[in-house]
C-alpha cells in the first residue's frame, strides 16, 4: 500500500507539473483546445469500454494461483480480444461522428481531422487500461507503482518536447504520443508475469468475458 500510495503521489505532483507547463507554454486556449479534445476521448471511453478494466481485476484475482493458470489465461484471452473489440468501437464513434463532436464541443467543423486522429486512442488507453488491470489483478505491486512513475515521467517529458518545438500544433501528436508510450511501458511491464494466454474460440471469449461485461456495465451505470 505504501508503495503504490508513494508512486500515486509522484504521479500526481508530475501531473500537475505537466499541467503547468503547458498552460505557461500553450496560454489559455491551447489548454482550452487540449481539455476538450481529451474529454472527448474520455467521455467515448466511457460508454463503449463497458467498464472491463475494472471487472477484469475481480475476475483476474480470484484465478491468481497454481491451480486456476489455466482457467487465469482464458481469461486473459477473453479480456484482450473484447478490449480491442470495444477499443474499435470507441475508436469508431468517434471517427464516424468527428463532425458532430466538432460542432457540439468547438462550436465549428475546423477540428474534424483533429478528432479524427485522436479516435485511434481510445483503443490505445483501452489497451493500456487492460495491461494495467492485469498488473493489478495479480497483485504485481512494485510494477504497478514503477509504471505509474515511468508513464507520468515520459509523460511529462513528452509534453515539455513537443510542445516547446511546435506549440499548439503539438495538441494531437501529445495526446497520441503520451497515450502510445504508457501502452509501451505497461505492456514491459505485464510481459514480465509468469502467465500466458489460452487461446480460445470466439464463442468462449463471450461466454468466459460476459461477466466482465455485466459487471462492468453496471459499474458504469452506478
Amino acid at each position: 500500500t505504501g508503495i503504490v500510495g508513494s508512486s500515486s503521489v509522484i504521479a500526481i505532483v508530475l501531473g500537475i507539473l505537466k499541467t503547468k507547463v503547458i498552460a505557461v507554454i500553450l496560454g489559455p486556449f491551447g489548454v482550452g483546445v487540449s481539455g476538450l479534445l481529451q474529454s472527448i476521448i474520455d467521455l467515448v471511453r466511457s460508454f463503449t469500454s463497458f467498464g472491463l478494466s475494472t471487472s477484469s481485476v475481480i475476475d483476474i484475482a480470484q484465478h491468481n494461483n497454481e491451480e486456476s493458470r489455466e482457467e487465469l489465461g482464458k481469461i486473459l484471452s477473453a479480456l484482450h480480444r473484447l478490449t480491442i473489440l470495444t477499443g474499435v468501437l470507441g475508436s469508431l464513434v468517434i471517427f464516424v461522428f468527428a463532425t458532430y463532436f466538432s460542432r457540439f464541443t468547438f462550436g465549428s467543423t475546423d477540428y474534424i481531422l483533429h478528432i479524427r486522429i485522436i479516435s485511434g486512442v481510445v483503443l490505445i488507453v483501452s489497451l493500456t487500461e487492460e495491461k494495467n488491470a492485469i498488473l493489478q489483478g495479480m497483485r504485481a505491486i512494485k510494477y504497478m507503482a514503477w509504471q505509474k512513475i515511468a508513464s507520468a515521467v515520459v509523460g511529462l517529458v513528452v509534453c515539455i518536447a513537443l510542445y516547446y518545438f511546435f506549440g499548439n500544433a503539438g495538441i494531437v501528436p501529445v495526446l497520441v504520443c503520451v497515450n502510445l508510450f504508457a501502452l509501451i511501458i505497461s505492456f514491459s511491464f505485464c510481459s514480465r508475469l509468469k502467465v500466458r494466454r489460452i487461446h480460445i474460440s470466439f464463442a468462449d471469449t463471450f461466454r468466459i468475458g460476459r461477466n466482465m461485461l455485466w459487471v462492468g456495465f453496471f459499474l458504469i451505470l452506478s
